[in-house]
C-alpha cells in the first residue's frame, strides 16, 4: 500500500483516491484482519479468497478453517 501511495502521489494523485487505493490494498487479505470499508475493498478481498480456494481445491491442498470464515 505504501509503494502504491507513493507512486500515485508522484503522478499527482489526489489525497482521497490515494487513501482509498491504499485501503483496498491493505484490506484485501483476510489474514490482515482489516474490515473492508468500501465496496471496492470487499470485492478485491472476496476475489482473493475465491482465487485462493480455487487453487487449493485444484491442488488438493487442505483449506485452513480460518480461510472459510467470513468477516462480513
Amino acid at each position: 500500500a505504501g509503494a502504491a501511495s507513493a507512486s500515485l502521489h508522484a503522478v499527482g494523485g489526489g489525497a482521497a483516491p490515494i487513501h482509498a487505493t491504499a485501503h483496498v490494498i491493505e484490506a484485501h487479505s483476510f489474514s490482515a484482519g482489516i474490515t473492508p470499508r468500501t465496496a471496492e475493498a470487499a470485492i478485491l478481498r472476496d476475489a482473493d479468497r475465491l482465487e485462493t480456494l480455487e487453487r487449493m481445491l485444484a491442488t488438493d491442498e487442505k483449506i485452513p478453517l480460518a480461510a472459510t470464515r467470513g468477516s462480513h
